[in-house]
This record gives C-alpha cells, structure tokens and sequence, in this order.
C-alpha cells in the first residue's frame, strides 16, 4: 500500500487531583483549550465534557501520535493553563482509554453529552468501575 490509512477512535477520562475543580464559570473555556491542543497534535476531538471532577473526551487520533503521549501533551498543557483559575490545579496521574468503533462513536458522543445528568445517577467511581468490568480489566 503506498499510503497509510488511520482511523483510531478513543474515548479518554481524566480526573482533576486532590482538592481541584473544574468550575462552570470556566468549563467551556478549558474544553476550547484542549480541542486546540488537540488540534496542535492533528488530532480531533469528537465530544468532551465531563463534571466538576472529571472529563470525557472522544478522540479521533492522528496517526502521528500514541495515546499515552496524546493525553500527557493534553493533561500538562491543559493543567498549566488552568493555573491562571487555580494556582493548585492538577489532574491525576492516571487515565482511562477505551477503544471505540466507529459503528457506535455517535453513541458515545452522545454519552459524553449527557454527563452532567448522566451523574446526577451515579458517581464517577462506580462510572469508571462499570468501563473497567465492560473492556474486561480485572
């Protein structure tokens, strides 16, 4: 083949560390941000949103990255900008990356928008325990 192809659809879920918030005041501008980090690195996020504790991503990655650099370049640049918010602001250091079809990408960008009320019924703990029993983490 002379060309390469790619098609690499994740959904990605960080969470903010010890005693930081994401503010509603300035939620829109950090989602902004980080769809231009995104960009920066040739990639496209599809939907982010999340809580006060949390955020979605589904991302469409470029072949020109993997996705533990993708979220270090997205979690550290985005980190340091929110600084100007929160001057103790950080996410934890880990992540969850979940591999997505493109047969249900509308499916989970769908999810992703609904987080707000989706946690009115369950918590972000018993959240990322149900995606670790469904992608058979143990």
């Amino acid at each position: 083949m002379s060309k390469s192809f790619n098609q690499v659809y994740v959904h990605i879920i960080f969470h903010v560390g010890s005693g930081a918030f994401i503010r509603s005041d300035n939620e829109a501008e950090l989602y902004s941000y980080i769809s231009g980090i995104s960009k920066n690195l040739f990639c496209h996020i599809m939907a982010i949103n999340g809580t006060g504790n949390h955020i979605h991503l589904l991302v469409s990655l470029s072949q020109k990255i993997s996705v533990a650099n993708f979220v270090s370049k997205v979690k550290s640049n985005s980190s340091k900008w929110m600084k100007k918010y929160d001057d103790k602001f950080s996410w934890q250091r880990g992540y969850g990356a979940f591999s997505v079809s493109a047969s249900v990408c509308q499916k989970v960008k769908r999810y992703i928008e609904k987080q707000k009320a989706h946690h009115e019924k369950i918590s972000y703990q018993d959240e990322l325990q149900s995606f670790l029993d469904n992608y058979h983490f143990s």
